[in-house]
Parts: structure tokens; C-alpha cells; sequence
């Protein structure tokens, strides 16, 4: 099954009348031209997901690694194509990288060395790491759906950020900030690797 996670959205009553008309159900449709659902059988996102071997060689193989590059390297020689790779970079940051909030130098050298960040450490690190795979990837500023937020409110600077990647010619979305779950939990939250923009807009 897939879950999705959300947040609440507050509706408190507005002391002055909506200027929009509320929408009961909104049809997303995905572009297939342009990205690829996990539905579409050239999505290789469940065999990437379900093969135990790639998370055993990062958990084993890439667990002490001293740099940046020694690691882009072990997932590079490991690994026999893109897709591949930007799994095996977006399982090592979510897993080894925690988010702490505050965290103010967020290079990512720095978020590497540290192992701290918040989500611009984690889209930086995984633009560098991507940038050195020779993968075409990009950092998408944008909102998340927030519980002090209320509809008809103005949306202003960008709170979150998360990363783009073309694999494949087509354009997919991940989030490895919240691919890293609660900074207590430590549960990979595969839910955001590759995720369908039909899905990731509802958070």
C-alpha cells in the first residue's frame, strides 16, 4: 500500500468573506510526457525500492566513508546506471543525515561532515553528490502544507526545498529531507523517492 502522508490544514473562519469559491474534488492528472507514475512499467521505482542488495552495500559498504567523492565513487562503481545511483545517494542521506532544526551552515561539505541540516543541507548534498554522478538535477524551492497556514492566505518566501532529477529523459521528484523521517524516529520514508507530483503536492 501507499500512504501519503499529510498535514492538517487550519480552516479557522476568516472575519471576512472568502473571495474564492471552495472546490469539494480537484482531478490531479500527471503529464506522462514529461515524468513517469509509479504505475508506468518504465518506472523502475518498486524494483529499486525492493532490492535488499543495494540498501545492504550502502549500509555496509558506505558507512564509513571519509568524503563526498569517496562516496559518489562507491556508488558509481557500484551501481550500472542513473536510477540506480540516485537511489543508492537519496538511501545514504536519508539514512546517515539528520535534521536539526536551526542548523545554520548548511554546505554540503559541511552537512556531510557533520552529518547535521535542515532541508536546504540535504538538497545540497544531494545536488553535489548528483553533480558529480553526472546526473541532471535541480533545487525546487516551494511550500509545505502547514497547520498555521489558512486558506486564501498569500504565499511568500519558500519554506522547504527538496530536489528534481532527469533520468531516463524524464523528470522526477524526491525529498530526502522527509525521505529521512523524524529526526527521532529514524525511519526511511521511501515515500519520497521518486514520488508521483500527483502525490507529493498534497503535502
Amino acid at each position: 500500500e501507499r500512504s501519503i502522508q499529510t498535514s492538517a490544514i487550519n480552516l479557522r473562519e476568516s472575519p471576512q468573506k472568502p473571495s474564492f469559491i471552495p472546490i469539494k474534488e480537484v482531478e490531479l492528472s500527471l503529464d506522462q510526457r514529461r515524468t513517469l507514475s509509479e504505475d508506468n512499467p518504465k518506472n523502475p521505482r518498486k524494483d529499486l525500492l525492493s532490492n535488499k542488495q543495494y540498501r545492504e552495500y550502502i549500509d555496509g559498504q558506505c558507512n564509513n566513508v571519509q568524503s563526498i567523492s569517496e562516496l559518489v565513487k562507491k556508488i558509481e562503481s557500484y551501481s550500472s546506471n542513473d536510477f540506480i545511483r540516485t537511489w543508492l545517494t537519496f538511501y545514504w542521506i536519508a539514512k546517515n543525515i539528520k535534521y536539526v532544526n536551526g542548523h545554520v551552515d548548511n554546505a554540503a561539505d559541511v552537512v556531510f561532515r557533520t552529518k547535521r541540516g535542515v532541508c536546504r543541507g540535504f538538497t545540497y548534498l544531494f545536488s553535489e553528490c548528483c553533480r558529480l554522478l553526472n546526473i541532471e538535477c535541480v533545487d525546487v524551492p516551494g511550500y509545505v502544507k502547514e497547520n498555521w497556514f489558512r486558506i486564501g492566505d498569500a504565499l511568500q518566501q519558500a519554506t522547504h526545498v527538496w530536489n528534481a532529477v532527469k533520468l531516463g529523459g524524464h523528470w522526477y521528484l524526491l525529498d530526502a529531507t522527509w525521505g529521512a523521517g523524524s529526526p527521532n524516529a529514524n525511519k526511511l520514508e521511501e515515500f519520497y523517492f521518486l514520488t508521483s507530483p500527483d502525490q507529493l503536492i498534497y503535502t
